[in-house]
């Protein structure tokens, strides 16, 4: 999951007024400093990390002590090195960025990016897996990624793991290339145990940092979506932007990965074409034989089915106040999930 840099798992984010007595939000600069954000988004809606969330990540350090993905799937770049001797499926904590260590680049996504990728992660009990299409600019001294889209990929499932399917990863650039959009990222989900990169995801994602190098920069970041865990109820799902440092772990093993701060630029919602988006994946996923199974209880003291889920993660992306037109946009994606096959009765 992507926060700002803090001292403490329970620091509050910052909330300024400005002259006109507008609310004004200060965020964790990559040096450690709090700055006021950039004047051209003072017409955008960005969010950062909330109370709860930081409370979460109490919960998160419980949870690595004693979860391991039984079945770890991984959907990988073509390139794998994962030195002889080490176990793939090690999940590996991120470092945080820091003064002697800055964030090498700015990061906003947009709020299309993330419910695309949230309806995404909650289809499957296996991995799901997509690239991130955006903006980036690298000249100047604030050099900046924008993350305007996810596109979604199909993946081709082997026992322990999967690939991107060939075809759709082509299919998925082609239509980035279409909107004028370049390739900045990937995603993949890990559906019931914390969004920590895997050794596996840490050698694919430095694979892939090194194919998209801009200069001296990397330009790749890796999105990772936890939308359940087994032993924690959770209200929304749980992100990890990472990067990967050039600098090797001290096993010598593999390179450390950094979570990435990033602003969450919530006004940015196209709902006709991110409807379309999300009903091609219902299409797709009804019939699978590993789909998550929506219409069922996911918590038994709120009583939440894992569609009332979903819908409450989602609206975490979203403008507040809510624009009058997302209430129905909803109820109608809500209803393409509904119409899923129900298991027969047992």
């Amino acid at each position: 999951r992507s926060v700002e840099r803090r001292t403490s798992a329970l620091e509050p984010v910052a909330i300024a007024y400005d002259s006109t007595g507008a609310r004004r939000r200060r965020v964790r600069a990559p040096n450690g400093e709090w700055i006021y954000e950039r004047e051209e988004h003072a017409h955008q809606t960005i969010e950062h990390q909330s109370v709860e969330e930081l409370r979460l990540e109490l919960e998160l350090e419980k949870e690595r002590s004693h979860t391991q993905p039984s079945r770890h799937r991984s959907a990988r770049p073509r390139s794998r090195s994962v030195p002889p001797g080490t176990n793939p499926f090690q999940l590996i904590a991120c470092s945080s960025f820091s003064a002697e260590e800055p964030q090498p680049f700015e990061v906003e996504v947009f709020a299309d990016a993330m419910i695309c990728m949230d309806v995404h992660a909650h289809l499957a009990l296996t991995e799901v897996i997509g690239l991130l299409g955006g903006v980036w600019r690298g000249d100047g001294s604030h050099p900046h990624m924008s993350i305007h889209v996810a596109i979604p990929c199909r993946s081709v499932s082997t026992q322990i793991q999967c690939e991107m399917d060939a075809v759709s990863e082509t299919q998925a650039r082609e239509e980035l290339a279409r909107r004028n959009l370049r390739v900045v990222g990937w995603y993949h989900s890990h559906p019931t145990f914390v969004p920590d990169p895997s050794i596996r995801d840490i050698e694919n994602q430095s694979n892939y940092q090194r194919l998209f190098r801009d200069g001296g920069a990397e330009p790749f970041v890796g999105f990772i979506v936890t939308p359940l865990l087994k032993h924690l109820a959770l209200s929304s799902s749980i992100f990890n932007c990472v990067h990967i440092s050039p600098a090797l772990h001290t096993s010598g093993k593999f390179r450390i990965p950094f979570t990435v701060v990033y602003s969450l630029v919530r006004n940015q919602l196209h709902l006709p074409e991110l409807f379309g988006v999300i009903s091609r994946l219902a299409s797709e996923y009804a019939e699978y034989e590993r789909r998550l199974p929506l219409h069922e209880e996911y918590d038994e003291e709120e009583r939440w089915s894992y569609l009332d889920k979903m819908r409450m993660s989602l609206l975490r992306h979203v403008p507040q106040p809510e624009p009058p037109e997302l209430s129905p946009w909803l109820e109608r994606v809500m209803a393409v999930f509904e119409a899923w096959p129900r298991p027969a009765p047992q």
